[in-house]
């Protein structure tokens, strides 16, 4: 059985049938998500947008 690509789009898709991934692949809301992606690409891309914590309190 071959694993489903899951593309990251971020925000809400005001239920839109196509959204744009971060990756520029044009997919369908059943492969996309904004939670989570198995997307080589969109992983990349994802990475890039994260932000370190700054604020953590180590006790």
């Amino acid at each position: 059985m071959v694993e489903e690509i899951i593309h990251y789009v971020p925000g809400h898709w005001n239920g839109q049938a196509y959204v744009e991934s971060i990756c520029g692949a044009t997919v369908s809301c059943e492969q996309a998500s904004s939670l989570f992606t198995n997307c080589p690409k969109c992983k990349i891309e994802w990475r890039k947008l994260l932000e370190p914590v700054t604020d953590r309190v180590d006790y």
